[in-house]
C-alpha cells in the first residue's frame, strides 16, 4: 500500500512534453503560413512598384510628345535650327521608354501589349506628322504647305488620341494599384491578427507548461516527503528492531551468565571437593600418579578460569557488583596489559546515574572500541577519560595508533562500528568518531542520565 501510493507521486512526462511540442508545432506552422503570407505581400508591393513605374513611363510619353510638339513650333514660327535638338532629344525618350515598357511586358498580358503597341502606333503617326512639318518648312518653296498642314489640326487630333490611350492606361494602373493598396493593407492586418493570435496561444502554452513544470515540482515533493517518511518509518522500525535485538541479547547473554555460574560453577566446585576427598584415600606416593593428579588439578583450574572468563565476557560480574567506572577501569587494564599498550585513566570519584542498560551499553562500546585498538590500531598510549555533564556524562578513549579512514565509520562493511553506533543510539545517547593530529582515533560516548527503554 505505502509503496503504491508513493510510486503514484511520481513524474508523468506527458504532461510537459506534450505542450512543448503543440508550442514547437505552432511555432513551425506558424513560420510557413506567415512566410506564404510574407511572399505574397512582397508580391503585391512589386506589383504596386510596377504599375507606379509604368504610369511614370507613360507620363514620361506624353511629357516627350509635348516636348516634341513645343519644339516643333518653335521651330516653325522662328525657323531657328537650335529648335531642333530639343524635338529630336524628345522623340529620342519617347521611343526609349515605349521600347521598354514593350520589353517589360510578359507574353501572357496579350492585352497590355496590345495597348502599348496602339500607343507606339499613336506616337509613329504623331512624330511622323511632326517631322513632316518640319521638313516642309525647311524649304522657302514648300514653308506654306507645312503651315496648310499645322491648320488642318491633324497633329491635334493624333495628339489627344495618345494623351487620351495613355490616360486610360493609367486610370486603369491607378485601379489596380488602389486595389492592391487595399489588399496589401487587407493582408498586413491579418498579418497582425495571425501573429497577435499566435502570440497570445504561445503565451497561454507557455503558461499553461509553467502550471504543470510547478504541479509536477508540487508533486515530485510530495513524492519525496512520503518517501522520506517511508524512509524515516522503516528507519524507526529498523532503529526499534536493532534496539530490541540488543537487549534480547544481553537478557540471553545474562540468562547464560547466570546459567554457567549457577550450573557450570557448582559442577566444578563439586568435582574439586570431590578430589580432594579423592586425594586422602589414593597412595599419592607414586610418580605417576602425582603427575597424572596435577595435570587433573591443572585442567580443573583451567576449566574454572575459563568459566570465569566467559562469564565475565557474556556479562561483567564487576559491572553489577562495582559499577561501571571500576568495571571499564580493570577491562581496559586487562586489556592494555596483554596487548603492551601504556594506559591512562581519568574518572571523577562517582559512578553516574545511569540505568543498568546504558551502563550495558557503556561498557560493550568501550569493549568493542579497546578491542579494535589491540588488533588493529598498532598504538603505543591509551587514554580513558570520562566527564560530567549537566544531564548525563562524555566518555572519551583516544589512541596513537595508525588512525580510522574517514569513510570507514560509514561503509556497510564496519559491522562492528555500526553496532557501536546502535547501542549508544538505544539509550538515546551519541558516538563520534574523530581523527587526531598527527595520528590517532578519539572516540567521544555521550550518554544522558535518563534512560527509558520500551519493552517489546
Amino acid at each position: 500500500m505505502a509503496k503504491s501510493r508513493v510510486a503514484s507521486l511520481g513524474f508523468n512526462a506527458r504532461y510537459v512534453f506534450v505542450p512543448v511540442l503543440a508550442i514547437a508545432a505552432l511555432i513551425v506552422s506558424t513560420y510557413f503560413v506567415t512566410e506564404e503570407r510574407r511572399s505574397y505581400v512582397a508580391g503585391l508591393s512589386v506589383h504596386i512598384q510596377h504599375s507606379q513605374a509604368k504610369m511614370a513611363q507613360l507620363g514620361e510619353i506624353i511629357y516627350a510628345c509635348a516636348d516634341a510638339e513645343s519644339a516643333q513650333r518653335g521651330f516653325l514660327l522662328t525657323d531657328k535650327q537650335e529648335y531642333l535638338a530639343p524635338f529630336d532629344a524628345a522623340r529620342g525618350v519617347a521611343y526609349s521608354t515605349i521600347d521598354r515598357l514593350l520589353a517589360a511586358i510578359e507574353p501572357a498580358q496579350s492585352a497590355e501589349r496590345l495597348e502599348l503597341q496602339f500607343v507606339r502606333e499613336y506616337m509613329d503617326k504623331k512624330f511622323f506628322e511632326m517631322q513632316a512639318t518640319i521638313t516642309a518648312a525647311q524649304t522657302y518653296a514648300r514653308n506654306e504647305q507645312a503651315v496648310a498642314m499645322l491648320k488642318t489640326d491633324i497633329g491635334l487630333a493624333w495628339m489627344q488620341r495618345l494623351r487620351s490611350l495613355i490616360l486610360d492606361i493609367q486610370d486603369r494602373e491607378r485601379t489596380e494599384i488602389d486595389r492592391d493598396i487595399a489588399n496589401w493593407n487587407h493582408q498586413v492586418r491579418i498579418n497582425r491578427i495571425i501573429y497577435g493570435a499566435t502570440a497570445l496561444v504561445n503565451l497561454l502554452l507557455v503558461f499553461m507548461v509553467g502550471w504543470l513544470i510547478s504541479r509536477d515540482l508540487r508533486r515530485r515533493q510530495r513524492y519525496a516527503t512520503a518517501l522520506k517518511e517511508e524512509i524515516q518509518v522503516r528507519t524507526s522500525e529498523l532503529s526499534e528492531l536493532s534496539q530490541h535485538l540488543l537487549l534480547v541479547r544481553e537478557s540471553e547473554k545474562a540468562e547464560l551468565a547466570r546459567e554457567l555460574h549457577d550450573e557450570l560453577g557448582g559442577l566444578l566446585v563439586s568435582i574439586r571437593m570431590d578430589l580432594a576427598q579423592l586425594a586422602k584415600r589414593i597412595d599419592m606416593s607414586r610418580e605417576d600418579v602425582q603427575a597424572r593428579w596435577a595435570r587433573i588439578q591443572s585442567a580443573l583450574v583451567a576449566g574454572i578460569e575459563l568459566k570465569r572468563r566467559v562469564i565475565e565476557d557474556l556479562r561483567p560480574t564487576l559491572l553489577d557488583n562495582m559499577g561501571l567506572l571500576e568495571a571499564l577501569r580493570w577491562h581496559a587494564g586487562q586489556v592494555c596489559d596483554q596487548a603492551g599498550l601504556a594506559l591512562r585513566i581519568k574518572f571523577p570519584a562517582h559512578d553516574p546515574e545511569v540505568s543498568d542498560l546504558a551502563a550495558t551499553a557503556v561498557f560493550r562500546v568501550v569493549q568493542e572500541a579497546l578491542t579494535n585498538i589491540a588488533k588493529h590500531a598498532g598504538a603505543q598510549n591509551v587514554r580513558l577519560e570520562l566527564r560530567d555533564l549537566d544531564g548525563g556524562f562524555r566518555l572519551t578513549l583516544e589512541d596513537d595508533g595508525v588512525g580510522m579512514a574517514a569513510d570507514r565509520s560509514s561503509t556497510p562493511a564496519a559491522h562492528g562500528l555500526t553496532g557501536m553506533k546502535y547501542r549508544m543510539l538505544s539509550i538515546g545517547g551519541e558516538l563520534e568518531f574523530i581523527a587526531v593530529t598527527p595520528h590517532g582515533t578519539r572516540i567521544v560516548l555521550t550518554v544522558p542520565n535518563t534512560v527509558t527503554t520500551h519493552q517489546n
